[in-house]
């Protein structure tokens, strides 16, 4: 779906992606957290800094991602749309919720209709991921997808729920259990 190749990952895995080519990176952190050390082994690349904690609803003292994230998301989407991107590297902290949204919301921007389509090839890159549903619901109405994209992202939630239960039972021990399917 995209002309270019994307990967993601967690902090710890930055250094992995040295010497293969990246030439942007989108970087999903908590606020205040330090450039990440593996920065550096990438070389010179376009970088794209997003600061939020991975949360779905509003929290006394936290950062959640909020709808301008999303819209200069959408409007980095738009740049690489427009430029050279040899491969680019979404990322977060465990790479599997904030980053996972990120890719799936650029996959889908341009290629309305193919929301689906766009979730399930984000299993080729990342599985298990649980896509931050605050972030994904914020592009949907941006989109103007009426749901498409929200229920795009909870079928990999079942998905991934099916496939890797531990995670599953991971993400019900957080604010965001809802987002887990009942059986």
């Amino acid at each position: 779906m995209l002309p270019f190749k994307i990967s993601i990952c967690g902090l710890d895995e930055i250094e992995r992606f040295a010497g293969d080519g990246v030439t942007h990176v989108i970087s999903l952190l908590d606020p205040d957290w330090p450039d990440p050390e593996g920065w550096a082994a990438l070389g010179t690349v376009e970088h794209h800094r997003f600061h939020m904690h991975d949360i779905v609803s509003d929290r006394p003292g936290w950062r959640p991602p909020l709808e301008e994230d999303v819209e200069r998301l959408l409007q980095v989407g738009d740049l690489l749309a427009r430029s050279e991107v040899g491969h680019l590297l979404v990322h977060c902290h465990f790479g599997r919720s904030r980053s996972t949204a990120a890719a799936l919301i650029l996959k889908a921007q341009h290629f309305p209709g193919r929301e689906a389509e766009a979730a399930e090839a984000l299993l080729d890159v990342r599985n298990p991921l649980w896509p931050n549903s605050r972030m994904i619901a914020y592009a949907d109405t941006l989109l103007d997808r009426d749901g498409r994209l929200i229920e795009a992202a909870r079928s990999l939630y079942a998905r991934v729920a099916r496939e890797h239960p531990q995670f599953a039972e991971f993400i019900l021990r957080t604010e965001r259990a809802d987002e887990v399917p009942e059986e």
